[in-house]
């Protein structure tokens, strides 16, 4: 486990290298208008490519773990039921924010051929070395291009010309090792109805366990204006930065459990873990104004505040992430994960409607809102665990 989490680590550091170079490039080549709209369409993709996933990378890989034979079939499937779903994802964005169809061609590319670079395989196979080096592709080729734009022909449509080529490149390479799997396969329709029949609660789970976060930025541009929008982009950007390296853990932690069953190394893991998270959250508090004028400039220094009270929550989503799927992967009840997570978001749902409602929506409500949510999904999971036990050893 702890060489798949270098992996994803090492993975991680070039996701966010690219960041920390192309950010003060663009926040000193694009007026603030520009910047709040390129950071707008990451949040977007990002946002697509979560619900575009589906659940494949669990749903799909628990099916391949248990029988390795399927990894044959599944992909075909698969690949046709997330162009469906990034189709309608992409018109909801055109309704919703009005942009133009150049704009929408772009970002349905990206968010499509991000979703089908094969990790629901490489996820089974516990390939995290494969799956790293699709990344470290991706972000080079999204980073040097992204360079040659802002230096000679800046504009947003080519930063985001930019990110769907390098995911298209990430595509093909992710081909190269499963392309028997695609030409020798017809599509199925009965196939495709049981992948998504299987697929569905665990796309549930996912979106009601993590849209939350990929709704900041979105959310925000419906009430923002495009200063504010920036800083709570700038936030956000940095706070999934952090977010992610620990959410790796989460990531390699599933099929680990999930095989070994051992309880002690579980808890141990997620004691240091979490006691890690708190201290450097801490420690970066007193350093986020500096961090955030190093990276973005002076006129977005209004960021550090948002970002030190996100730190709070990468505490409790890390806590809550690592007692869904790898904590219930330990009994063999990875449907009560599904269950959690529902209600979670149940309670997420009315909380803002009714901020909504009361016309009292601004960014630190919606991390109000967040931090209730993560302690009801800590709560309940942890009581359903051993509720669990409870109705076993009975």
């Amino acid at each position: 486990m702890i060489k798949n989490v270098l992996y994803m680590v090492l993975s991680l550091f070039f996701n966010y290298l690219s960041p920390l170079i192309l950010f003060p490039l663009f926040t000193e080549t694009f007026e603030v208008k520009d910047y709040s709209n390129i950071l707008l369409y990451l949040g977007v993709i990002q946002l697509g490519y979560l619900i575009s996933e589906f659940g494949f990378n669990i749903s799909v890989s628990k099916k391949i773990i248990a029988n390795t034979s399927l990894t044959k079939h599944v992909s075909v499937p698969v690949i046709f039921i997330k162009f469906f779903v990034s189709t309608i994802y992409v018109l909801s964005i055109i309704f919703i924010f009005n942009i133009n169809l150049l704009v929408a061609i772009l970002l349905f590319v990206t968010v499509f051929f991000q979703t089908i670079q094969f990790n629901w395989i490489y996820t089974a196979e516990e390939n995290f070395k494969k799956i790293s080096l699709i990344s470290i592709i991706v972000r080079t080729v999204y980073l040097i291009l992204s360079i040659i734009v802002v230096l000679y022909s800046p504009s947003v449509i080519n930063i985001l010309f930019c990110l769907a080529i390098s995911q298209v490149i990430g595509f093909a390479v992710s081909l190269s090792d499963n392309i028997k799997n695609i030409l020798t396969n017809k599509l199925d329709f009965n196939l495709i109805k049981d992948e998504l029949k299987d697929a569905i609660p665990f796309f549930i789970s996912r979106v009601t366990s993590f849209s939350q976060y990929y709704l900041i930025v979105p959310l925000s541009a419906l009430t923002s204006t495009p200063q504010l929008l920036a800083n709570i982009g700038n936030a956000d950007v940095l706070f999934k930065a952090g977010k992610g390296i620990f959410g790796s853990l989460i990531q390699v932690s599933y099929p680990y459990f999930n095989k070994n069953k051992n309880v002690r190394l579980f808890i141990l893991t997620l004691t240091i873990s979490t006691i890690f998270l708190i201290f450097s959250c801490i420690i970066l508090s007193f350093f986020t104004s500096d961090i955030i004028v190093f990276i973005f400039g002076e006129k977005y220094v209004g960021s550090a505040f948002i970002l030190n009270n996100l730190f709070f929550l990468a505490i409790l989503n890390f806590i809550s992430g690592m007692l869904g799927y790898p904590f219930f992967s330990l009994i063999d009840r990875v449907d009560v994960v599904n269950k959690t997570s529902y209600f979670s978001f149940c309670c997420f749902s009315i909380m803002l409607c009714l901020c909504y409602y009361l016309y009292f929506v601004d960014i630190y409500t919606i991390i109000i809102i967040l931090a209730i949510t993560e302690l009801v999904l800590i709560l309940s999971r942890v009581y359903f665990y051993f509720l669990s036990i409870k109705h076993k050893l009975s």
